[in-house]
């Protein structure tokens, strides 16, 4: 399933049902994020992150920008593949993120091919 829209990725529409995780304010961002403790973990709460205007759309993002993580991370090696939880990954470098929604799916066969 799609958004309303038909699209994935970058700009895709809320879902009905969604959970919105993040939409770009520094109140949600406090209220529903934690800093994934595993390998290489060097920054501490709160997080570091700034909230920023959004260079392409109005509003605010926020920017993963954060010097204590820089340096890499072994290839994500003990990250990436560890389940559970939505991992945002900057490494040092601006990435920035807004709209973040999840809607579990009732899929009949693994396909991800959008």
């Amino acid at each position: 399933m799609l958004a309303d829209d038909g699209a994935a990725g970058v700009g895709a529409k809320l879902i009905p049902g969604a959970e919105v995780l993040f939409d770009g304010t520094r109140k949600m961002l406090d209220e529903k994020w934690v800093y994934w403790e595993g390998p290489g973990f060097k920054a501490s709460m709160p997080i570091q992150w700034k909230i920023v205007e959004d260079p392409v759309d109005p509003g605010t993002v926020v920017s993963t920008d954060d010097p204590a993580a820089a340096g890499g991370n072994n290839g994500g090696k003990g990250i990436t593949d560890t389940p559970g939880g939505l991992k945002l990954q900057a490494e040092g470098h601006d990435v920035r993120y807004r709209n973040i929604w999840i809607k579990e799916l009732d899929r009949k066969e693994p396909n991800t091919d959008f």
